[in-house]
């Protein structure tokens, strides 16, 4: 049980923490805690962390595969484009794409030059 205890990943910090190790003792059934428990009382935690990460979801979860790849895209090529100085070359070179390609798919995005 300390084993996987130390190697979850805690999505809710410390605080996620000691609400386990308060739920273990409140309902341990006896001196050590077992790995079904810990699992069993994380399941309960991880219903609750996953119902927060649904309502707190970002903008762009909630737009179609299309809308949320455009806006990716977008961001990712003015980083870039920003970086190399407004470069169309340099950035052709750092995405990894055609420069025919790349001046398309700026004017698509309406990344001015």
């Amino acid at each position: 049980a300390q084993n996987f205890l130390r190697n979850y990943v805690w999505p809710g910090n410390v605080r996620e923490l000691k609400n386990l190790v308060q739920r273990l003792m409140i309902l341990g059934a006896g001196d050590d805690i077992e790995l079904t428990e810990v699992k069993s009382a994380l399941g309960t935690v991880l219903d609750s962390v996953a119902v927060e990460q649904q309502d707190s979801a970002p903008e762009f979860f909630k737009l179609s595969l299309k809308g949320a790849r455009e806006q990716f895209e977008k961001a990712y090529l003015e980083y870039h484009f920003e970086k190399n100085q407004g470069n169309v070359a340099k950035l052709a070179t750092a995405v990894g794409v055609e420069r025919t390609h790349l001046y398309r798919k700026l004017h698509a995005l309406n990344i001015k030059e």
